[in-house]
């Protein structure tokens, strides 16, 4: 920020390119923390379809049937796989981003952006 206009025009060489490669390096951190949030989010919107797809249970408490009437036992088996693999491969990606965000900033993302432990890819 602008604090005062001598100060910035009293900078040298040294002071602008190091003022500049701030400025690139606060850029690319909230870039990597923003990717991290949203394959985060995308996890989570998997899971929330999974929970949906596996929801095959009677529509009232009610009900007799096991089932859901519409329930297609072949679609079921294709979209839980689907959802399982998408699910997985978010996960592999959150890894990489996480494990990239430490190495290029030497630490841990911020508490604000709370992840999972980096082993969080498991076979479920």
């Amino acid at each position: 920020m602008i604090k005062n206009i001598a100060s910035i025009l009293g900078l040298n060489h040294n002071g602008r390119y190091n003022d500049r490669a701030q400025a690139a390096a606060n850029q690319v951190q909230l870039q990597q923390e923003q990717l991290v949030t949203s394959l985060r989010l995308e996890v989570a919107r998997i899971d929330a379809s999974l929970q949906k797809v596996t929801d095959v249970g009677p529509d009232t408490t009610d009900s007799l049937r096991p089932v859901n009437h519409n329930f297609d036992a072949h679609s079921f088996v294709r979209n839980v796989q689907e959802l399982s693999v998408a699910k997985r491969n978010a996960k592999i990606e959150l890894d990489i981003a996480i494990a990239n965000y430490r190495e290029m900033f030497d630490t841990d993302v911020p508490s604000g952006i709370d992840v999972a432990p980096a082993a969080c890819v498991s076979a479920e």
